[in-house]
């Protein structure tokens, strides 16, 4: 209540002094102790928040333009604050796109024009092309730098008088050197240098930094050196795919290195905007887990690099360590350092120990020349150079990690890995139909036109490795499913289904994993070092009886082919592989066989392991059985497998599995609670009294109860999280 009215309210009611305070104390206001909290908030808030005015906030935004000095990037971010006021909802989209192309600047004119010139023109397409021009503009403008720069160093010979003289020249930009117009009507008047960080010129003309040339080269006497950098654009689809524009640049003293990881605010570049060809990105296998990591093969990158989001996430088992290096962009922008790790790397059949350096920020993994210069990688892919493999490839694993007795091993039984294989010999797999059925004849599938010369090739290639031969007519027949392989080839897959229902079962049953983990540790015996042998095409390396040759016809579009080896898709196949394989190896201790996977696990080091290998190299050479070079892992003290971490302390679940359980969110209906429980139940075993403790959500499961999320479900819910999380998720060999 005003003042005003309060006197006025003494008077008229002609209130005597002594009563005048008691009066103006019940005038006050309620005490915010005497408020809930939600309600102190709600008078908070409509006190200091404004609700904004659609249509004023439209007014700003249809209004703003790109200003002078401004970058497209930082001009979107300015019209996204400004959107986000506005209420376009579905037409946000839209929006931006149209102011982004009516309020350009004046000197991306002709960048305007094109964009209005498309029919169907997107926000990510107009933002694209606009980066992209801006960027060859921004080019453009560093090849003028680097001339006069290197009118400058060569002019070092020359007095200082007649360079300052030069550079004073009325004519010449100060702001970027160009002849052509004047700092008054540069656009890079407002710019600031990444060398001197003070406004009004770029870094290829500052002074300070031209001084410092002429400095260093007049107290050296000798011509300076010079180290590459390049600019990496960032692409949104791969993890380390960056463009490349590699340029000479002085070598600062100070700097170990420089390398490009560029930017633009908060949108990058996309490589279809610059009608560029995708960079080359290889798979690289990082730490003792072997983790998958993608990375970008820079030779314009002295070091290798990892983001602090990637080593945080996977690669935090290894201290980071201190590293005398400065990494710069390809705009001269510092890249801040974490530091370096000490890292096992695997590519391909290659294994080294490298330093990784770790930058801050989520920035994409190079793959520099320090890696390069150690690992061969395959540069027939980099060029797109496709060389048709010889008809007897033989690829024999390598890693500095092997003991040197093994490489005489490897090169003992080279012909394992030899890419072309005969078959096993010394067993044949047998399909046997049930009595009574009839033949069953599908007719082919359609192949996709971009397909077809794949497709046609690896029928070709299966013919000449003596898999398929070409029939004319058959009673039996199966469509083919073709499936894309990471290698860019197909795999040709029969659709069975109709031959599975009509041939009998061959049961053998296949270990169980917790079977496998408990033969590890024979008579108490911890093993500590691993060994895991993959066998190439399993399946295919075993021939069937004449008598099957008819039950696996293909129909395809060039015609029926016959197989005369095992087939993946039939029902049968894996327990006939399996009692194979196992005859071959039985009776060779310390060696545990699921399919295609040979499991080796010894103890005592080295030598008892080699032995074993010895022992397996044998019986596979003496059946002919072919082995995959690129996946076979040999002498490792910690090894990935199905699903679990193998090492001397015991056994224990992958990370990356443990992870997709702690971030798995609550579930919210009867289908959730069986997914969350599905992946729980395959490392059950790592929990005491796992089903009590989950019984009630086991309970969600059930037909006649109703969904209701209790308080015993959040309890079990949590929990599972919680002690899957721990460092005592580990259990041993021998239960």
């Amino acid at each position: 209540m005003p003042i005003v009215l309060k006197q006025a309210y003494v008077a008229a009611n002609d209130i005597d002094n002594e009563k005048k305070v008691q009066m103006l104390i019940s005038c006050d206001p309620e005490n915010p102790n005497t408020k809930t909290f939600t309600r102190l908030s709600q008078l908070l808030q409509e006190h200091f928040e404004t609700t904004p005015i659609v249509i004023a906030e439209r007014h700003k935004f249809w209004t703003a333009s790109q200003e002078e000095g401004e970058s497209v990037s930082e001009f979107m971010v300015r019209l996204k604050k400004l959107a986000s006021t506005c209420s376009f909802g579905a037409f946000l989209s839209q929006a931006l796109r149209d102011r982004l192309v009516s309020g350009l600047h004046p000197k991306m004119s002709r960048t305007q024009r094109h964009l209005l010139s498309i029919r169907e023109l997107t926000y990510s397409m107009a933002h694209d092309k606009c980066i992209a021009d801006e960027m060859a503009g921004k080019a453009n403008i560093e090849h003028m730098g680097d001339s006069a720069n290197s009118d400058a160093e060569v002019q070092q010979v020359s007095s200082r008088r007649n360079v300052e003289h030069n550079s004073k020249r009325a004519d010449k930009c100060k702001s970027c050197g160009s002849m052509q117009h004047g700092s008054e009507s540069c656009r890079f008047r407002n710019a600031t240098c990444h060398h001197c960080q003070k406004k009004g010129h770029i870094r290829p003309i500052c002074k300070a930094r031209l001084s410092q040339l002429q400095f260093k080269g007049r107290s050296s006497g000798k011509k300076e050196s010079k180290v590459n950098s390049c600019d990496s654009v960032s692409d949104d689809e791969s993890v380390g795919s960056c463009d490349k524009h590699v340029k000479n640049t002085p070598r600062d003293s100070a700097e170990d290195v420089a390398f490009g990881l560029y930017r633009t605010g908060t949108e990058q570049l996309s490589a279809e905007s610059l009608n560029r060809v995708k960079p080359y990105v290889v798979n690289v296998q990082l730490g003792k887990g072997q983790i998958n990591c993608k990375m970008e093969v820079d030779t314009g990158a002295s070091r290798s690099t990892v983001s602090k989001n990637v080593y945080d996430a996977e690669l935090s088992d290894y201290p980071i360590q201190p590293v005398g290096v400065i990494l710069r962009s390809y705009s001269g922008e510092k890249i801040p350092v974490v530091g370096k790790i000490t890292v096992p790397v695997k590519y391909e059949l290659q294994e080294h120990i490298l330093d990784l350096i770790v930058v801050q920020g989520n920035l994409p993994a190079l793959f520099g020349r320090d890696w390069l210069s150690r690992i061969r990688v395959d540069w027939r892919n980099v060029f797109n150079v496709k060389v048709e493999a010889t008809k007897n490839e033989i690829l024999i694993p390598t890693s500095e990690t092997f003991p040197a007795q093994f490489n005489y091993v490897l090169e003992e039984h080279k012909m394992l890995f030899s890419t072309q294989g005969s078959g096993i010999k010394g067993f044949k797999g047998s399909l046997k139909i049930k009595e009574g059925v009839k033949p069953v004849f599908m007719k082919d599938r359609s192949v996709p036109y971009s397909l077809v010369e794949k497709v046609e090739k690896e029928y070709d290639r299966l013919v000449e490795s003596d898999i398929l031969y070409p029939v004319s007519s058959s009673n039996w027949a199966s469509p083919v499913v073709h499936v894309p392989k990471s290698d860019g080839s197909l795999r040709v897959c029969g659709d069975y289904k109709g031959i599975n229902e009509r041939i009998q079962d061959d049961v053998y049953k296949l270990p169980n994993i917790q079977d496998m983990f408990a033969l590890l540790s024979q008579n108490g015996v911890i093993p500590d070092t691993f060994s895991v042998i993959d066998l190439a095409s399993a399946f295919n390396q075993l021939f069937l009886d004449e008598k099957s040759f008819q039950l696996l016809t293909i129909n395809t579009r060039k015609g029926l082919f016959r197989s005369k080896r095992l087939c993946f898709g039939v029902k049968t196949a894996t327990s006939q592989f399996q009692r194979v394989m196992y005859s071959i190896l039985s009776g060779i201790n310390s060696v545990m066989l699921r399919v295609d996977d040979i499991l080796l696990a010894t103890s005592g080091g080295v030598t008892p392991h080699m032995e074993v290998i010895k022992q397996v190299f044998g019986r596979l050479a003496k059946h002919n059985v072919k082995l995959n070079g690129l996946k076979c892992q040999f002498f490792q003290a910690q090894l990935k497998y199905m699903g679990h971490i193998l090492s001397k302390e015991g056994i224990s679940p992958v990370k990356s599995k443990l992870d997709a359980i702690r971030l798995a969110p609550r579930p919210t209906d009867m289908s959730q609670p069986r997914s969350f429980l599905g992946m729980v139940n395959y490392y059950s075993k790592f929990i005491k009294n796992f089903s009590s403790k989950m019984h009630p959500l086991y309970q969600l499961l059930s037909n006649k109860t109703e969904w209701l999320w209790s308080k015993e479900c959040e309890i079990s819910f949590l929990w599972a999280k919680d002690v899957l999380s721990s460092e005592q998720v580990l259990v041993h060999y021998d239960p």
